[in-house]
């Protein structure tokens, strides 16, 4: 048989997206792990994590909230829905305080795969608009579908969960008092 010079392209299904965050990442405190590095990569000074129970297949639900620097909407279209993109390699610092990013790989977003069904991520750059992702990890799935066959739900607008007296900052408020230490006075 004959052969002729050829090219082909390497097209990764859909199915890729869970296999990275269901196989690559090995348990659900390296996922934990891997989303509380995102939050020290974006400068965050506070990270929380709430369990909604009942913490059981099919219900309840994590929450991971932090105080980073956010994304704009920019970042999100040319960042965070780019895999494996070189940004950390030209950027290795953080913005704010010049720390060594950790998240080198761009796995951190697969982290939210192993942890439940559903993604929803809420950011805000500080005086930008709010940016919400919904990521249906079913969606991915699909046998025959290709990566760039499955759309990503997200939308901009006014800042709600960000807001200056949004739930972000009430709760960054509340866990700031409750574990505010206090001073011990000299005897």
């Amino acid at each position: 048989m004959d052969s002729e010079n050829t090219q082909a392209f390497l097209r990764p299904r859909a199915r890729l997206m869970s296999t990275l965050g269901e196989e690559l990442i090995s348990n659900e405190r390296v996922a934990l792990t891997e989303l509380v590095k995102n939050a020290y990569d974006a400068d965050a000074s506070l990270v929380v994590i709430k369990f909604n129970g009942p913490l059981e297949e099919g219900y309840g639900s994590i929450e991971v909230w932090d105080d980073g620097h956010g994304m704009s909407p920019e970042t999100v279209r040319d960042t965070w829905m780019e895999i494996a993109t070189p940004i950390r390699h030209r950027a290795p610092r953080s913005e704010r305080f010049g720390r060594r990013v950790l998240g080198a790989k761009g796995i951190g977003r697969f982290s939210a795969a192993r942890l439940g069904a559903v993604t929803a991520i809420t950011s805000r750059r500080a005086g930008g608009p709010e940016v919400n992702i919904r990521l249906d990890w079913s969606d991915f799935a699909a046998e025959n579908a290709y990566l760039d066959q499955v759309p990503v739900q997200w939308n901009v607008g006014a800042p709600e969960v960000f807001a200056d007296n949004g739930q972000a900052r009430g709760l960054f408020d509340e866990v700031t008092r409750t574990f505010r230490t206090t001073e011990k006075q000299p005897a």
